[in-house]
C-alpha cells in the first residue's frame, strides 16, 4: 500500500511564540497534501497528530480522492509510528523531532507544507545545512 505519511506537530508548538512559524494553517496542510499526493500519484495518506485532526483536513483530502486513514494509537504509539513511517512511500512533517529522526533511518527526503510554495523537499542527510532556515519556512 502506498501513502504519505503525515505528522501535523502542533500541541506544545502552538504555546511557544518561538516556534509559530512551525504551524500551519490547515488549509496550508491541505494545499501541500494535495501537491505531494499529484505530483507522486499517492491516494492516501495517515495523519498522525498530538492535536486532534481538523475536520476540513479530513473533508478536504477526501473529497479529492485522498483516502485518510489517522491510526488508533492509544497502545503502543512508537510501534503504530515506527511501522508507518518506515512502510510510508513519502513522509511530510512540520520539524517534528520524532518524524525526522525515525525517517532518516528509512527515507532519503521528507516533505514540509509551505505558506507561498506548493511545498518544500528537504533531502535528510542534507537536512543540518538547512535548520537554520526552517525557522523562516515560508
Amino acid at each position: 500500500m502506498e501513502y504519505l505519511l503525515v505528522q501535523i506537530r502542533r500541541g506544545d508548538f502552538l504555546k511557544v511564540k518561538d516556534f509559530k512559524d512551525l504551524n500551519f494553517e490547515s488549509d496550508v496542510w491541505v494545499k501541500s497534501i494535495l501537491k505531494v499526493c499529484t505530483n507522486y500519484s499517492l491516494k492516501q495518506v495517515v495523519l498522525f497528530s498530538d492535536e486532534l485532526i481538523d475536520d476540513f483536513i479530513i473533508s478536504s483530502l477526501s473529497n479529492n480522492g485522498i483516502r485518510v486513514i489517522t491510526p488508533n494509537t492509544e497502545n503502543n504509539f512508537i510501534s503504530h509510528f515506527v511501522n508507518y513511517i518506515c512502510n510510508a512511500s513519502l513522509v511530510m512533517c512540520n520539524a517534528s523531532t520524532l518524524t525526522l529522526s525515525i525517517s532518516f533511518l528509512f527515507h532519503e527526503k521528507i516533505y514540509l507544507p509551505s505558506k507561498v510554495k506548493d511545498f518544500q523537499e528537504i533531502v535528510i542527510n542534507e537536512a543540518h545545512n538547512t535548520m537554520p532556515s526552517l525557522l523562516n519556512w515560508n
